[in-house]
């Protein structure tokens, strides 16, 4: 007799979004603004590139498509514009990371138009709570 079959993963892994966004923060920092609650946008700086460095370690591998969900915890996340245009935001939630991506940070803005991509990794242990705290040094 063969034993059943595991049910099928319904979570789809997917390529992290962090290196490509990164990627061209390094390659056009001018063009790039942060933006946490209802204040100002801020020039790209260092701290939150070293933020986005230690996210993306953080997360690994563990991306999975996720639907869409509203703005939960907005005050705490951290948007990323390329040329005044929101590009992608970062949630973190108890135990896991949530980016909304509108397009493709190397594309031409034109395109940002395009829809929106939700992906969500599990941070194991205290992770969350650790990049919680950093990102509020890194990003006040």
């Amino acid at each position: 007799l063969r034993a059943p079959a595991a049910p099928a993963d319904s979570r789809v892994g997917i390529d992290s979004p962090v290196p490509r966004v990164r990627g061209a923060i390094a390659a056009w920092p001018e063009v790039w603004t942060w933006q946490r609650g209802s204040g100002p946008e801020r020039a790209m700086n260092d701290a939150v590139r070293a933020w986005l460095d230690q996210l993306d370690v953080a997360t690994g591998s563990r991306w999975q498509a996720s639907p869409s969900a509203p703005g939960v915890g907005s005050a705490r996340a951290l948007r990323l514009l390329r040329n005044g245009r929101l590009y992608m935001t970062v949630r973190l939630e108890a135990n896991a990371v949530r980016v909304d991506s509108t397009a493709d940070p190397t594309s031409p803005p034109a395109s940002a138009s395009t829809g929106t991509a939700v992906a969500r990794a599990p941070l194991p242990g205290s992770g969350a709570a650790s990049l919680r705290t950093t990102l509020d040094q890194a990003a006040p």
